[in-house]
């Protein structure tokens, strides 16, 4: 009998120890999320609306207040643009007929980029139970729902919050009347 014992607990720890780590799961090719936002060059406490689009290589949010550049908040709203778009390369904020450039070495981010994470840990984030995930070529910092879907939660250094997680699908043509990066004739200097 202890014997049988001993067998059923060395077996149990072996399956708690022997579980491997969750990794990360691509994103879907399309999807739109409401964000609220809050970063170096793009500080916004209000909500906004990211579009997400891996067939054109974009993503485009809108946001409903804005500040470029580290700038104060104002009530105007702009709208910031990642792309991988050969010959509109980077990302820059558009503010009504104007837009600086933020970045012109980095794009949007590819749906496997949540693949190249590692697993850190389990916590709670905003009273549920998520999955931190570190990395991702220039070290972000990943939330995830604890579950077989991954929805985004949280992502830093950036700040971008996904308060009521995304909807998957196609998405509408947001990006063919966006002001393209040529047309920025200046840099967004953060504060």
């Amino acid at each position: 009998m202890k014997l049988i014992n001993l067998a059923i607990a060395l077996t149990f720890i072996t399956a708690c120890y022997c579980q491997a780590n969750p990794t990360g799961i691509a994103w879907p090719k399309a999807w739109n999320a409401t964000i609220t936002v809050t970063m170096g060059d793009v500080v916004i406490g209000a909500p906004a609306t990211s579009y997400y689009d891996s067939t054109v290589s974009m993503q485009a949010t809108f946001f409903t207040q804005c500040a470029t550049a580290g700038g104060i908040v104002n009530l105007e709203p702009c709208v910031q643009v990642q792309s991988s778009v050969e010959g509109n390369f980077g990302i820059w904020t558009i503010q009504g007929d104007s837009c600086c450039v933020n970045f012109n070495n980095v794009g949007f981010l590819a749906p496997e980029w949540p693949t190249t994470m590692d697993f850190i840990n389990y916590q709670d984030v905003f009273g549920q139970s998520a999955i931190h995930f570190s990395g991702g070529g220039d070290k972000h910092d990943y939330y995830v729902t604890n579950d077989e879907f991954q929805i985004p939660l949280f992502v830093g250094p950036e700040e971008w919050t996904w308060p009521s997680g995304w909807l998957v699908g196609e998405q509408p043509d947001v990006f063919s009347d966006l002001m393209p990066i040529s047309a920025c004739n200046s840099t967004c200097v953060a504060a």
